[in-house]
């Protein structure tokens, strides 16, 4: 049996470690875990004989910046010559690479590998708050609220406004881009830029376009904040120097530093800040990491942080059903700074039967009556669908009330909350009008008409997707055969599982309490006279029930439809939807004779039903947390805000570093 070969892997104690992905390397590879004291150590580990001598790759993970290995540098100028010959492929977790040799390590014919995009929008993030404290000076004028009102005197003129203020930033790659697309929507501010040359496609992707300046010297006399996000190399040791900083506007300049500690020379920008030249500073790194100059830390006019513009939480939604694009959305809500990725087989404009959300009918109509979580989820979703109908019109949730009908009598229909004996909805919709006498339908023994919303849901799951991407979502197309593999997809944090009735074969999963809700409806164009409300009959709560939901006015009439349970059959069954055609027209005689309708489509759907309703719940997975979000049956779009609610709750406080 050939030997298997060494890697050294280089772990940081902040880190989440993808288990399984690391047993598969263990399968092909032999792995040796560092545990050097110093970099000596390591030379001497290095050498022909020693433990790492036949080494052919080096694999560093985690945050770097933190645990006992923080300040070893195996990738530096005076350790490359001691690299065996064996060593081919080196790979470090992080953006930057300025800790690496990476010329002398090519030139070893050693391939080294960073992760450029892993980081982008936390330390995004991270520079808009640094660029706003340099401008208020809110972290001092929290200091002063909590210890020494009258201090915050000291702030005088010196706190303004950035809206309208010229900002420079130097390097427009991901993150210099990012950092210019969120202090121009957010804080009003004109975007000027310097790098090694203009790039007209991120001027493009800002509203008000940039300045690009080839000379460095020229775009600081002309701006009011410098943002350094370039990388450091030799080139740009020092790139803010004394010399620099001396060309600043006689108002003054903010500095904000993310990049690396070294491209600002401490003592010059300490000389600027004491005599004017420089207003206001945010620095999230250091020349002298972890030390931090006594000068700068004593300021009140500098903002500091321990390099941790990279720490942000990081979600993967599983899952582009209505469920799984409100859950993402919730998410973002909640977590404005997080890395969200929704990750799905199919998206809005599919039209697969296990794609249930795209035969949605849909509507608010509550099926809940556990005077519970069941009922809250509805009322939740009732009102934020109320929220968009009636501020985002495009979202395609409409006002519209609806009748409904039984055929027995209210007390045997099992609408009614038994804890209660009540309908728990009636005040949430506003009240109930009772339908009397002749306005009842032939047979039916009770009727109500109520507000409600229709939900058109081919306009509501685009906008929802389209909504997810302008909040920076990604949507990746992805199949998961296992929830392993869900949690080695870019290594995130939290995974929700909203795959609906894809858990009852998802691996890891494989809920047995699933089964299939098959519902079958038409689409069938309007008639003359529009319908102006939804119409709802069924012998009870459980049975079939017979709809008519117009989407709008102008948008056809889903007509409906039935529920199955464990019917598998993903095709329109014709003879059936006769049945419906008749029943519809039956209950709502507007509609014409059933013959006379012009079918536009049939349409199935394998509702995700579930024993004992939806699934809401943390699971571990190897120490990974794993949040479900899946069985809602038919009630997925009316239950979906609430059911997203619930679900972000368990994300813990701090879900990933």
């Amino acid at each position: 049996m050939v030997p298997k070969a060494d890697i050294l892997m280089i772990d940081s104690t902040v880190q989440v470690i993808d288990v399984e992905r690391r047993a598969a390397l263990a399968e092909k590879f032999n792995l040796i875990y560092y545990d050097c004291e110093n970099t000596t150590e390591f030379i001497q580990r290095l050498q022909p004989g020693g433990p790492y001598s036949k080494i052919v790759a080096i694999l560093r993970n985690g945050w770097l910046k933190a645990g006992p290995l923080a300040q070893q540098t195996p990738f530096a100028s005076e350790i490359v010559p001691h690299y065996p010959p064996s060593l081919k492929l080196i790979c470090c977790s992080g953006h930057g690479h300025d800790a690496a040799d990476v010329d002398a390590i090519k030139a070893r014919g050693i391939w080294y590998c960073n992760t450029p995009d892993t980081c982008t929008e936390a330390v995004a993030n991270t520079s808009l708050s640094l660029v706003l404290e340099c401008f208020r000076f809110f972290t001092y004028a929290q200091w002063c609220a909590r210890n020494d009102w009258l201090s915050s005197r000291d702030l005088g003129l010196k706190a303004v406004d950035p809206c309208g203020k010229a900002l420079g930033i130097v390097g427009m790659g991901d993150i210099g881009l990012a950092i210019a697309q969120k202090c121009e929507s957010a804080l009003g501010m004109k975007i000027h830029y310097h790098g090694r040359r203009r790039k007209l496609d991120a001027e493009r992707l800002l509203k008000y376009g940039a300045s690009y300046h080839e000379n460095l010297d020229e775009m600081i006399s002309m701006v009011d904040c410098v943002v350094i996000a370039a990388p450091y190399s030799k080139d740009t040791h020092h790139l803010l120097s004394r010399e620099r900083l001396s060309l600043a506007k006689k108002e003054g300049l903010r500095v904000v530093n993310i990049a690396r500690g070294k491209m600002i020379d401490e003592d010059a920008l300490i000389e600027a800040l004491e005599d004017g030249r420089v207003v206001g500073a945010g620095l999230d790194v250091h020349a002298n990491e972890p030390g931090i100059n006594p000068k700068l830390r004593d300021n009140w006019r500098v903002t500091l942080l321990p390099h941790i513009g990279v720490c942000s939480p990081s979600f993967l939604v599983i899952g582009a059903g209505v469920i799984g694009l409100t859950t993402a959305l919730e998410l973002r809500a909640r977590h404005p700074e997080a890395r969200i990725n929704i990750a799905a087989k199919y998206l809005p404009g599919d039209s697969a039967p296990e794609y249930t959300s795209a035969w949605g009918g849909a509507n608010w109509f509550p099926a809940s009556n556990d005077n519970g979580r069941q009922e809250d989820w509805d009322a939740i979703t009732y009102k934020k669908f109320r929220q968009l109908s009636s501020t985002c019109p495009a979202s395609g949730i409409l006002p519209m009330n609806i009748r409904f009908h039984y055929d027995r009598p209210i007390d045997e229909v099992g609408i009614k909350t038994p804890a209660t004996g009540k309908l728990w909805f009636e005040d949430l919709v506003g009240g109930l009008t009772k339908i009397q006498g002749d306005a009842l339908p032939e047979g039916t023994a009770f009727g109500f008409e109520m507000a409600s919303f229709v939900i058109d849901v081919q306009k509501y799951l685009p906008w929802l997707q389209a909504e997810a991407e302008r909040q920076g979502i990604k949507i990746y197309r992805k199949i998961f055969h296992t929830i392993q593999e869900a949690l080695s997809f870019d290594s995130q944090a939290v995974v929700f599982n909203c795959t609906g009735i894809g858990s009852m074969t998802l691996g890891g999963v494989q809920d047995n309490t699933m089964f299939s809700a098959r519902g079958q409806i038409l689409l069938v164009e309007a008639p003359k006279e529009p319908i102006q409300k939804m119409y709802f009959r069924a012998p009870h709560r459980d049975a079939d029930a017979t709809h008519i939901f117009p989407r709008g006015t102008t948008g056809g009439v889903i007509l409906g439809g039935c529920r199955q349970k464990d019917n598998w059959n993903g095709e329109a069954e014709l003879a059936f939807a006769e049945v419906i055609k008749a029943r519809c027209c039956a209950l709502v005689p507007q509609l014409g004779r059933p013959e006379d309708l012009r079918v536009v489509k049939h349409g199935v759907g394998l509702r995700p039903g579930r024993k004992g309703g939806a699934r809401i719940e943390a699971e571990r997975f190897d120490n990974r947390l794993v949040i479900h979000n899946y069985g809602a049956g038919g009630t997925g779009f009316q239950a979906s805000w609430g059911m997203a609610q619930y679900a972000v709750d368990l994300v813990p406080p701090r879900a990933h570093l």
